[in-house]
């Protein structure tokens, strides 16, 4: 998976968007399962917090079909999340928390 376009929010916070290496690829099909995206024919924009990708239902979107519009949609997410800085670590809290068992 190589990141193509991205934008930091902050020391901890940093959205991009991505494509895969090649097709298929045994590691983008298990950032596939773990991230919850779909990487081919897809650009999926996904958050990193603290240098780990976070699963798509924390933060991202992988509906966009080119890179313009990926690229868009991140950016708008990136005005966001300056806008709530809090917004992410809650999410975060409240996904652990959810998921615990």
């Amino acid at each position: 998976m190589k990141v193509v376009a991205s934008e930091k929010i902050s020391d901890d916070l940093e959205l991009v968007v991505v494509k895969p290496d090649t097709y298929p690829s045994e590691k983008d099909m298990e950032y596939e399962e773990k991230l919850g995206i779909e990487l081919y024919e897809n650009f999926p924009f996904l958050a990193k917090y603290k240098g780990r990708y976070l699963h798509l239902d924390i933060e991202g979107c992988d509906l966009e079909d080119d890179l313009e519009s990926a690229t868009g949609t991140m950016m708008a997410q990136a005005k966001f999340h300056r806008n709530n800085p809090n917004w992410i670590v809650d999410k975060i809290n409240c996904s652990s928390k959810q998921y615990r068992r």
